[in-house]
């Protein structure tokens, strides 16, 4: 790492198993905050579908605020905060001005550890992931890529890729409990770290 950064990077561990660094740039009136815990899809091999559903059910609300609302909040302030994962960690990232730093990480915590995880969005997103599952089938690159993984693979791997019709299968089996089994697990683990770049003072 370049000195000159590595000197004026801080770091904080406001509770054990979160670790905040921090890092003053150039960039002025912004903030990017990029993070993530342990989460991915090895810590789901009985059905690698569930923390793919729970991380896409992660923007459809909390406990707190409905989806709508959510939504609202984050776009008022020209803000993005967004979620991935793979097969070790769920990520999060969050963008927007540095008066509004703030209200979004506390935004990100409602969302982190409150998700609302409604049957009737689970419902809607099942649906949308089965065509989207489908639809993979008439692609011959991904189904090639696919075909790949299970020669090169052993079943219990967490590269080996099920087929699009065994993956709806796994969709069809997720219900709300999977999620807040998975979510509670996962949440647990105390493996969070998030790193803040921009215009942010010590």
């Amino acid at each position: 790492m370049n000195e000159r950064i590595a000197k004026n990077i801080n770091e904080n561990h406001p509770y054990k198993g979160l670790r905040i660094l921090s890092v003053k740039t150039q960039s002025t009136g912004f903030v990017i905050m990029r993070g993530s815990f342990k989460g991915g899809w090895t810590y789901s091999l009985e059905n690698t579908m569930i923390p793919a559903i729970l991380v896409e059910m992660l923007s459809k609300g909390t406990k707190k605020h409905s989806k709508k609302e959510i939504r609202e909040m984050i776009e008022r302030k020209g803000a993005e905060i967004n979620f991935s994962h793979d097969a070790y960690c769920i990520y999060f990232s969050v963008r927007c001005l540095v008066e509004d730093v703030r209200e979004m990480i506390n935004i990100l915590g409602e969302i982190l550890l409150v998700p609302e995880l409604s049957k009737k969005e689970l419902t809607l997103l099942k649906s949308q992931m089965i065509t989207d599952e489908m639809e993979n089938k008439t692609n011959p690159e991904w189904m090639g890529a696919e075909a790949l993984t299970r020669l090169l693979y052993p079943k219990d791997h967490f590269h080996y890729l099920r087929t699009p019709a065994q993956r709806v299968t796994d969709i069809q089996r997720v219900k709300k409990a999977d999620l807040v089994h998975f979510h509670k697990k996962v949440s647990g683990i105390g493996s969070m770290i998030a790193v803040l770049g921009g215009d942010i003072e010590k």
